[in-house]
């Protein structure tokens, strides 16, 4: 493990695919179940998001045949419903201790025992929308929104809504930019956050990571131009203040804060896992993990109440889970370990309970029929 002090940051970002055929499996302490079966396969594997309620249930989010679906176990059983029937290209997962994990389209998140969702529509119309007593109320937050950018989701102490999207500043812009919304009072408020880009027709950031502390929100946004990922940080006083954190970033990233506030970051980059954390006024990075996969590996970061971290990794060859208390090494568990060869931009989603245990939702592919796919869910056992 290398150890270094640089400037960096937050961010957020997840995904992973898995191939297995059988209902339900375990590996080691691991549970995992089968919410859906998904026949046909696209070209564009489902964006996914998972967040808990405050019982423990797990609600996903996702898209399925062009539709938005809520999926939730809250008896025994897994139950599915359409959000939106003309929803947008994936999700993104917000949890309401403050760590978003991520993926494009829709957003996911718990506030007050309400299920929250922000989604872009089509046309490409950035919503809100809340379950309330059964049924599904929701308004248009943006029209002036691009569906490129995933959109991510928190709620300030006031459980107020705060989405972090991408979106134009008017509409003959061409380019689309970083944008922020808020409602207070009943009222939206939206406001730029960067209005730069990449290159022609490109929008400001690839990957987004989004988190609130109290009423501050922060954002880790990866911009990219070529090859070339810049990670940038930025937080909200009365101003937005933005810095690059590092010119060596990666295609996916995630974000967590810790229990004092300080933002712990996770992205792969040249078969490496980096994560950095602010101590002591400076950014301290390390690297580990550094098997002969490729070098587009997924990841979800999250830290509990004790500060003990957790990473979700997936990559080629399968899903992992690392745990490390403060000052500790890293703990290795492997979830599944099959993989047959599938392209590695696969789809994965993590939250933690009250207990800090946590619990993955991923894209599984069918062993035996490639075009089959399967929402999974995979949550640590205890003993």
């Amino acid at each position: 493990m290398r150890t270094s002090a640089i400037g960096l940051t937050l961010a957020t970002t997840v995904a992973c695919v898995q191939a297995m055929f059988s209902q339900e499996a375990r590996a080691g302490s691991w549970k995992i179940e089968t919410v859906e079966l998904m026949p046909g396969r696209s070209s564009m594997l489902p964006m996914l998001s998972l967040t808990l309620d405050g019982k423990g249930n797990p609600h996903i989010a996702y898209l399925r045949a062009g539709r938005f679906v809520h999926a939730s176990k809250q008896t025994g059983s897994w139950t599915t419903e359409v959000v939106d029937s003309i929803a947008g290209s994936g999700a993104t997962s917000t949890s309401t201790s403050g760590w978003t994990t991520s993926f494009q389209g829709a957003a996911i998140a718990i506030a007050n025992d309400l299920v929250h969702v922000v989604y872009i529509g089509s046309p490409p119309i950035l919503r809100h929308a809340v379950k309330v007593d059964g049924q599904w109320s929701g308004q248009a937050v943006d029209e002036r929104t691009s569906s490129f950018l995933p959109p991510a989701l928190g709620f300030d102490a006031g459980l107020n809504p705060h989405i972090l999207y991408c979106g134009y500043p008017s509409p003959p812009d061409a380019h689309c930019s970083l944008k922020y919304a808020f409602r207070s009072s009943g009222v939206w408020h939206v406001a730029l956050v960067d209005s730069t880009t990449t290159g022609s027709g490109r929008n400001a950031a690839d990957n987004v990571a989004f988190a609130i502390q109290d009423r501050v929100p922060h954002v880790v946004f990866m911009k990219s131009r070529g090859f070339q990922y810049t990670l940038r940080y930025a937080s909200k006083g009365s101003n937005w203040f933005i810095e690059t954190i590092t010119e060596d970033g990666g295609e996916d990233v995630s974000l967590a804060l810790d229990s004092k506030g300080r933002p712990h970051v996770a992205w792969a980059a040249n078969n490496v896992i980096r994560h950095a954390w602010r101590t002591d006024g400076a950014w301290r990075v390390e690297e580990f993990f550094e098997p002969a996969e490729p070098t587009w590996s997924m990841i979800a970061i999250g830290v509990d109440a004790q500060d003990n971290v957790h990473i979700a990794h997936c990559y080629e060859g399968g899903v992992r889970h690392f745990m490390r208390k403060e000052s500790d090494d890293w703990d290795v568990e492997t979830v599944e370990d099959k993989a047959f060869g599938v392209f590695p931009f696969n789809r994965l989603s993590m939250a933690l309970d009250d207990r800090g245990q946590p619990h993955i939702a991923y894209i599984a592919i069918d062993e035996f029929f490639k075009e089959n796919l399967f929402m999974r869910y995979a949550h640590l056992k205890l003993d």
